[in-house]
């Protein structure tokens, strides 16, 4: 099993390994708690484009954390912050 901080260590490199564009947007909405409003506006996209860029991030990470050795407790812990929101 992995201790907290490497299941951090891994969750920070699946959000790192997004493109730029997308890992801002998951970053304004997950860590700073920009609506999705306040990001399109932010970076003059469309709050489709802000929801489109979220649902990918989502599953970039979810696929990153189940194809990275002892990442599955990284993955639930991700899941349960999602569901938590």
């Amino acid at each position: 099993w992995l201790d907290g901080k490497e299941t951090e260590h891994l969750v920070h490199e699946a959000i790192n390994a997004l493109p730029p564009q997308r890992q801002l947007v998951y970053k304004l909405s997950r860590n700073d708690g920009k609506s999705y409003k306040e990001i399109a506006e932010q970076l003059n996209i469309s709050v489709k484009t802000v929801q489109a860029h979220l649902v990918e991030a989502t599953r970039s990470i979810k696929e990153y954390l189940q194809n990275t050795p002892g990442g599955s407790m990284a993955l639930f812990l991700f899941l349960c912050e999602i569901y938590h929101r």
